[in-house]
């Protein structure tokens, strides 16, 4: 071949190669391109689904919503009916109790209970005048035994009766939370509430101290004896316990130095076993002409004065779950437009074709979204913004329990002493209640060596010698922890610290008191301002003689017209109807009768050409004497088109006024001039005001004159304002006189696009609260030091440099997250739910029923505590005092999640609205954990359910999906490698759990679901609500 052939043959070949890559790259652009129709078929495919799945959410919604207002309307009646019946039943108790719901009964209750112990304390006389201890001496079994020793068998006891009327002042305490927490409870009526609690709690506190002082001031005759000098008196009630511990006032021998200096080291040891703690005083206390009283509470009246005790923001509800689902159906539109339809806006022709969009996840981008606002709410509720210091207990993670210690250091009150047979003399120091005695050594721990110094073994020898001698120098106490409290983690021993001993440990504590003072007068100031926004009525100013349809023009002149009318002086509205009905008399603004044509044509009164206020407003002959005084309730302001305040402002003319009006407010009547006659309200207002501030003749000759101008509808000196309303709804400016062609809709918009929502957050707004409360003082660390705790016996030893009252606060969220938990009708119990629940450390099966919430078991606790409650059948507000007493919290509030680790918080409207559905089907399906829902993320709750029927074989559990946009059945098991979405094949778009429930249920499950008990869905629903497994497991 020669070497033309060879060259012509090798480009044959070429030539066919390079067709055959032509070929092979057209293929693959018209496979890419037929990619991009599909994948713009699918797109716009799976858009008309969801536009069509929106329409269809926004009317499951409503339906659900309005279903679950009947229930709870029906929920709201039964509980009326039990709150009357109650109401009732403290009114015939007849036992002197005073009624918790008026504040007038409380105060005569308090004032009663202060003026019997004033006159019982008068009254009270020392029955060691009856003593004659030569009765004993007779054989005469007449003569009764008048000895000390039989006179001291037949006093009762003292401290029953203060027990009794302490718990008698507990349970009306008990009843002013109730109505505390009462919807219907006016806000007036809660201040005065508070007030009154925080004076019921000072009166029993004065109250407990006075059986103290009591038993103080006889110390020969209430006392104890041990040995020669030690008294001691104790007292135990379910309320408080009690122990007294002092010296008699004996003559004692004279010390030389060495021994008064042997003397004056010793330590004052002192065993309170009734109270189950030991205390070690330092030697600078001592016990002459003074007391020591260990005091133990069942009660903490302490803590909900602390700063650090209210969450800082509450959540408003501003919004459920059908807004915040166009809420988020909105902003994933806008995503797609942004990713869309921009890119194709900055396309050029050139470009037109190589150019296509990237395919997006919206739910990724729209969770990371939702996740970012829901990390921005949960900062609000953090530990930051409390502003706490480096030693207060921070109330929010922690909770006092196991009652109220206190250990005072007490002066002796004066004793009476015996001057003759039957005479006692008695000092008495006025006022006469416990003096305490101050006790104070501060203390501060050697500082922490830096890392790498290296010290001398006699430079640390040191150090801890003169440690031991600072810390022998504090107060050693030692308790036995009560076994009724669940002790998961050593607790923090805390002391009440007052304002005053806050000031004197940290002199800069007076800025943080100024700061506070003017904080909480800026919030009194910022509610007086919301209860005038309240009041306040903004109205966009109008023509009064031809109003539009809009304007509530009744409403407006019975609230703001007639409380500013001269009294013998009136004002009449009529409506201008059509000629056809003129010969039928004209009826009050607001009451025209049915509802209109939008035919019907305005028409106008004619009225006077020069339109003034003599021309609306007319005198009556009725004496002034005879008018009412009327005070104006609210305030009114009103607005011209420009958002400008024109009344009340004494700068605005009526030319402003005229300037102001828009034509465009009202419609253009046909067959009438152009001209019109204009008499704004806010020129009306200003007028009428003159009106009431002249006082001078003339003005009111010109006045006079004014109202004798008569008008044609009315006799000299009566005129009426006519006024004619639009029955055409108002047309919105900017719209008339708009030409061409209106923008094309984008296919990504909805209904919702138009709607603007304002400040509501699709994960829930939260709003700070007002710290109103009175400074008092707060739980701190800072006079308590060398804490040693002992788990195994359930001990704990610590110092303090103060004296007074100490407590121990427990965490409160030990068993949180939880691990598991379940629900599920009770099969043998027809009518009852079991509700499962296994936190970090206890594990508990509880009953509800409409009657309340049972608890059948409670295990996995250190104690035996709690185990007095099981079987017994409570409400919902009482299971979880009385859980939290016992430290074990199950009930977590909103910023639990900023202390706690390992929970998910989930969308709390979402979140609150499943729960609502799975009150409604709780008598037919069973819900549980799954391990999928922790990290679903804050808008995906993810649950096992499945449906009970009786007397067939229980089917498998499904995975339930449920986002703020649907709720659905997704091909996923709890052994799956990966978390799958999307919905099973054939499954149908629901907008909530109970729509899916109720379509997927058999018959006669859903005969059970609407007879299901309102008051046990509601049972159910408000203890999911309140546990929320769905958030912290």
């Amino acid at each position: 071949m020669s070497k033309k052939e060879r060259a012509r043959l090798e480009a044959e070949q070429a030539e066919h190669h390079r067709m055959e890559l032509e070929k092979e790259r057209q293929r693959k652009v018209e496979e890419e391109k037929m990619r991009k129709v599909r994948e713009k078929e699918e797109a716009e495919r799976k858009q008309v689904q969801e536009i069509v799945a929106n329409k269809l959410r926004k009317v499951q919604l409503e339906e659900s919503y309005t279903y679950l207002a009947s229930i709870r309307e029906e929920v709201r009646k039964v509980l009326a009916d039990a709150k009357k019946e109650r109401e009732w039943e403290q009114y015939m108790r007849c036992n002197g109790l005073p009624n918790a719901f008026d504040p007038a009964d409380l105060r005569k209750y308090l004032h009663i209970w202060c003026e019997n112990i004033r006159d019982t304390n008068e009254a009270e006389r020392n029955w060691l005048l009856q003593t004659n201890e030569q009765s004993i001496l007779t054989q005469n079994v007449n003569v009764a035994n008048l000895s000390m020793e039989s006179l001291k068998l037949q006093q009762p006891q003292i401290g029953n009766t203060y027990a009794a009327k302490a718990v008698e002042v507990l349970g009306i305490l008990e009843e002013i939370d109730e109505a505390l927490h009462d919807s219907d409870v006016r806000p007036s009526m809660v201040e005065d509430l508070n007030e009154l609690k925080m004076e019921f709690r000072n009166v029993l506190a004065d109250y407990i101290d006075e059986f103290a002082y009591k038993i103080l001031s006889n110390i020969n005759r209430d006392m104890e004896l041990n040995g020669l000098l030690e008294v001691s008196h104790k007292f135990e009630s379910p309320v408080f316990k009690t122990h007294l511990f002092g010296l008699r006032d004996m003559p004692t021998p004279q010390l030389n130095p060495k021994e008064r200096a042997k003397e004056d080291s010793k330590h004052t040891s002192i065993d309170f076993p009734s109270l189950g703690f030991h205390l070690t005083l330092p030697a600078a206390v001592k016990c002459h002409k003074a007391a020591i009283r260990g005091l133990w509470i069942s009660y903490d009246h302490c803590s909900d004065y602390c700063p650090s005790y209210d969450m800082p923001y509450k959540q408003e509800n501003l919004a459920d779950l059908r807004i915040i689902s166009r809420i988020e159906w909105k902003k994933r539109k806008e995503i797609l437009k942004a990713v869309y339809e921009e890119p194709k806006e900055k396309k050029t022709d050139s470009d037109e074709d190589d150019q296509t969009p990237q395919d997006i996840d919206v739910d990724k981008i729209y969770t990371e979204h939702a996740d970012e606002l829901m990390k921005k709410e949960r900062t609000k509720k953090g530990a930051k913004t409390l502003n706490l210091s480096e030693y207060d207990v921070n109330m929010r993670s922690h909770r006092i329990v196991a009652g109220v210690y206190a250990i005072d250091y007490l002066e002796q009150p004066m004793q009476d002493v015996k001057i003759a047979k039957k005479t006692l003399l008695r000092t008495v120091p006025q006022p006469g209640k416990l003096k305490r005695k101050k006790f104070y050594q501060p203390y501060r721990p050697p500082p922490t060596p830096q890392p790498g110094v290296r010290r001398l073994p006699e430079e640390i020898e040191a150090e801890i010698k003169q440690m031991e001698e600072n810390l022998d120098k504090l107060a050693l106490v030692s308790v036995q922890l009560p076994e009724n409290v669940f002790w998961f983690e050593p607790p923090i021993v805390c002391r009440w610290e007052l304002k005053e001993e806050t000031l004197e440990s940290d002199p800069n504590f007076a800025k943080y008191l100024d700061r506070l003072e003017k904080a909480q007068q800026a919030a009194r100031e910022r509610n007086e301002r919301s209860n005038l926004d309240r009041r306040t009525k903004y109205v966009e100013d109008f023509n009064i003689l031809d109003v539009p349809q809009h304007i509530p023009l009744r409403a407006i002149v019975t609230d703001f017209v007639i409380p500013k009318l001269p009294d013998s002086c009136s004002i009449k509205i009529s409506v201008a109807e059509d000629k056809r009905r003129a010969a039928q008399p004209t009826a009050a603004a607001g009451s025209g009768g049915g509802k209109r044509s939008s035919k019907q044509k305005r028409r106008l009164h004619k009225m006077p050409s020069n339109v003034s206020l003599g021309s609306i407003v007319y005198e009556t002959k009725i004496p002034d004497f005879l008018y009412a005084t009327r005070n104006p309730l609210r305030i009114l302001k009103v607005l011209d088109r420009r958002n400008r305040q024109c009344y009340p402002y004494a700068g605005t003319s009526d030319s402003d006024d005229l300037d102001d009006y828009d034509e465009s407010d009202n419609d253009v009547v046909q067959n009438r001039s152009t001209k019109r006659k204009v008499y704004m309200f806010s020129s009306f207002m200003k007028d009428l005001d003159e009106l009431l501030e002249s006082k001078s003749p003339k003005l009111q000759a010109k006045l006079e004159q004014e109202l004798g101008a008569g008008g044609p509808t009315g006799g000299p000196g009566k005129q009426s304002l006519q006024v004619a309303r639009s029955d055409e709804p108002r047309t919105v400016r900017g719209e008339k006189g708009e030409k061409g062609k209106k923008p094309a809709k984008s296919k990504f918009d909805s209904d919702d696009e138009d709607v603007d929502y304002g400040n509501i957050l699709e994960v829930g707004n939260y709003s700070m609260v007002e710290n109103d409360k009175r400074y008092i003082g707060k739980w701190s660390t800072r006079d308590v030091h060398d804490v040693k705790f002992n788990e195994d016996k359930l001990t704990i030893q610590f110092r303090v440099g103060r004296l007074g009252s100490f407590a121990f606060a427990a965490n409160r969220y030990s068993n949180v997250p939880y691990q598991s938990w379940e629900l599920k009708p009770d099969i043998k119990n027809p009518g009852t739910v079991t509700f499962s629940l296994t936190a970090s450390v206890v594990s508990t099966e509880m009953t509800i029923t409409e009657a309340g919430f049972r608890v059948n078991s409670l295990q996995g606790g250190p104690t035996q505590a709690l185990q007095e409650i099981l079987g017994l059948t409570m409400s919902l507000r009482k299971l979880i005092k009385t859980l939290r007493l016992a430290a074990v919290d199950l009930f977590p509030e909103d910023d639990a999640f900023n202390y706690t680790e390992g929970t998910c918080e989930k969308n709390p409207i979402m979140e609150s609205h499943l729960y609502d559905c799975i009150g409604l089907l709780a008598l037919t399906h069973n819900f549980s954990w799954s391990r999928w829902n922790l990290l679903s993320g804050c808008r995906m709750c993810v649950l096992l359910m499945r449906e009970i029927v009786e007397h067939r074989r229980l089917p498998n559990h499904s995975t339930l999906l449920v986002t703020p946009l649907k709720a659905s059945v997704i091909d996923t098991v709890e052994v799956s490698p990966v978390f799958n979405p999307n919905p099973v094949e054939g499954m149908n778009h629901y907008a909530d759990l109970y729509h899916l429930g109720r379509d997927q249920s058999q018959p006669s499950s859903r005969i059970k679901q609407e007879k299901m008990s309102p008051i046990l869905r509601e049972n159910v629903t408000q203890l999911l609500k309140s546990v929320r497994p769905l958030s912290f497991s």
